[in-house]
């Protein structure tokens, strides 16, 4: 079998620039969900972060995975504001609408119903917080949720599926800025933003509102996924939209890849700093506006937005090509996402004792995971149109799916 994948010669489109396919952005999609799983694994060796906790605890983990989160899903949710961009170039309002909740409200609804009860009854007997089978845990599971006003219930009930309710929430409530956005008042916003950001430096705007919104909400909603979190990804799906809009951001981020680069590690480097003397876990603890807590917030949205545009600029430079890999793979992605991470915490359920060394615990986590969830996608979500359609992918005609089931 020739597993040389050569890059798909672009053909020339009657369609403008801005309105044609962008495979960077493709690529970034599919290396943040395997960048999740692999997070996702990781923290499956944290004893502070996760649900599957094992008895050990590695500080340099533990810091990995903090930054991570600080930019990881800013950067999913921008690629998907830059999604709804093209997807908006042909569609209405309504199929918008229509197409989320195909690819996003069903299959969060399904992964509510079929996925979290089994992560649940994993976790609970990893913590012997319940006795009993499957079955008589699964009406306990779903009476026993504690929903509020506090968007965390989400990811309590749907565990990492809480992505695809945030999106999709995200998504309709956006969808009359991005109408506007897309008719000439706001195709003139953003082409003079487009020539603002041509100037040295002004890609910092971009940080502004980041940064505002960490200093304003951070302290009353601390944590992850709460109110703070929810602004930042909202404004970073704005952003996402905005960028595809007009090529010449691109070449700002191409010009400005030595400032992003330097700002991101002076500000790493002063967190780092922070951190090792004690200050972050004491503000993490008990946020307040006090003057030290507020340059923290500064570092924290300057982190997110150097990073998003470091993160596009590599994107750029390097994976801006199609082969087979990325046209199999960008298909894949969502229901990936979706099926990882159950698959992940019943596999560290019962290997949490073959090992005590944390490096080959996770090459063998991963290893483990990463099979099964690529077999439960080839064999089963692909091929089956019932579950193509509950996982979010579209409906292919019979005879495609035969034909591309013989090729593999």
């Amino acid at each position: 079998m020739n597993t040389h994948m050569p890059p798909v010669k672009v053909v020339s489109s009657s369609r403008p620039r801005h309105e044609q396919r962008r495979f960077y952005l493709d690529w970034l999609k599919v290396l943040a969900v395997l960048g999740v799983f692999a997070a996702h694994n990781i923290d499956a060796l944290d004893i502070i972060s996760w649900r599957i906790r094992y008895q050990e605890q590695s500080v340099g983990i533990m810091t990995f995975t903090n930054f991570g989160a600080m930019w990881g899903m800013s950067l999913m949710f921008l690629l998907a504001g830059s999604t709804a961009w093209f997807a908006l170039g042909s569609r209405n309002g309504g199929q918008f609408i229509n197409e989320r909740i195909m690819r996003l409200l069903i299959p969060f609804l399904v992964g509510v119903l079929l996925l979290s009860p089994v992560e649940a009854y994993f976790e609970e007997l990893r913590l012997a917080l319940y006795k009993g089978n499957f079955v008589q845990f699964v009406p306990y599971f779903f009476t026993n949720l504690h929903i509020d006003w506090n968007l965390r219930w989400l990811a309590t009930v749907s565990f990492h599926l809480w992505f695809l309710a945030f999106l999709f929430l995200i998504s309709a409530a956006t969808l009359p800025l991005l109408i506007l956005l897309r008719r000439e008042a706001g195709r003139s916003f953003m082409c003079k933003l487009a020539s603002v950001c041509e100037k040295r430096g002004a890609l910092l705007l971009f940080a502004i509102p980041i940064v505002f919104m960490q200093i304003i909400l951070r302290a009353p909603f601390p944590g992850y996924q709460n109110w703070a979190d929810c602004c930042t990804w909202v404004i970073c799906f704005i952003y996402g939209y905005i960028l595809a809009s007009d090529t010449r951001f691109e070449q700002a981020i191409r010009s400005e890849k030595g400032l992003m680069l330097l700002i991101g590690s002076v500000c790493i480097f002063l967190v780092l700093l922070f951190y090792i003397a004690g200050y972050v876990a004491r503000w993490e603890a008990s946020p307040y506006y006090s003057i030290g807590y507020i340059c923290y917030q500064i570092l924290r949205g300057l982190i997110v937005w150097s990073l998003l545009a470091l993160a596009l600029y590599i994107a750029l430079r390097f994976i801006n090509f199609s082969n087979r890999l990325l046209l199999y793979a960008n298909e894949a992605a969502l229901p990936f996402y979706i099926v990882h991470y159950p698959i992940i915490v019943i596999s560290a359920f019962f290997i949490k004792g073959w090992s005590e060394n944390i490096p080959l615990k996770f090459i063998l986590l991963s290893s483990i995971s990463l099979t099964l969830t690529l077999l439960v996608y080839e064999l089963l979500v692909r091929r089956i149109r019932m579950l193509r359609l509950l996982f979010g992918m579209k409906v292919q005609n019979k005879k495609i799916l035969a034909s591309t089931a013989n090729k593999s």
